[in-house]
């Protein structure tokens, strides 16, 4: 045989083994893998945007609840994760920080707010979290 040939067959030999695998993990779609391959192959951007809230506005709560402003001033919030302690923490894409926010006022606010993580370069800020989550033992 020639290498042209043999070539050939190899290449065939190798999509015929590699392509029944890509379906079956498609047709699986374990933990749903198959949507998060598909928005890292097609990703754009999409930052979230804040909104002021109209003058005056206040949402509908039912009788005896009431409702205020618990922490501002966040450039691009994405995720928000609380912790067994009652600590908040807010995923700020554009800003290359998780901010921790701990504690409440008497006005429903927050107390305290700290820069818990920070992106060292702009360069790897692209790299924004897509979920938060607490190891065992945080306090």
């Amino acid at each position: 045989m020639d290498r042209k040939r043999i070539l050939g067959r190899t290449i065939i030999g190798c999509a015929m083994t590699i392509l029944p695998a890509v379906l079956v993990f498609l047709l699986l779609n374990v933990d749903g893998r198959r949507a998060r391959i598909i928005s890292r192959i097609t990703r754009i951007e999409n930052w979230s945007v804040v909104v002021p809230a109209p003058t005056g506005f206040r949402p509908w709560v039912p009788v005896g609840f009431r409702v205020s402003v618990f922490a501002k001033g966040f450039v691009s919030p994405r995720w928000l994760a609380a912790s067994p302690n009652g600590d908040m923490f807010v995923a700020d894409s554009a800003a290359g920080q998780v901010i921790v926010l701990s504690g409440i006022s008497a006005q429903g606010s927050v107390e305290s707010r700290g820069i818990f993580f920070r992106w060292p370069e702009p360069a790897i800020r692209h790299c924004i979290p897509r979920r938060l989550r607490l190891r065992r033992g945080y306090e």
